[in-house]
């Protein structure tokens, strides 16, 4: 699960990295106002699981969950949205 809460700075960030399959892991992200997708992609740039924050108002709380089924390795967390695209490295045990 994903846990994204407000935040005075501007942009997002996440914990615990490394992360545990089928756990949560907690994000905060403070943003302009829009709609912003969040995608977890393998090495080869594969969607595996999509998470979509529709009319997102700048600063949100919300929980996801990372897939039960997610090989340990190295993944990316890409945050797309109005005018925004940031991609980070996450590693799940």
């Amino acid at each position: 699960i994903i846990k994204v809460s407000a935040s005075d700075k501007k942009g997002w960030s996440f914990y615990p990295n490394p992360a545990q399959k089928g756990k949560n892991i907690f994000m905060e992200m403070s943003l302009p106002a829009g709609n912003y997708t969040l995608e977890l992609l393998d090495m080869k740039g594969s969607k595996i699981q999509t998470y979509v924050f529709a009319e997102m108002y700048g600063q949100i709380t919300s929980s996801l969950q990372l897939p039960n089924e997610t090989n340990p390795g190295t993944y990316f967390l890409r945050l797309t949205g109005d005018g925004f695209n940031e991609t980070r490295m996450i590693l799940i045990q």
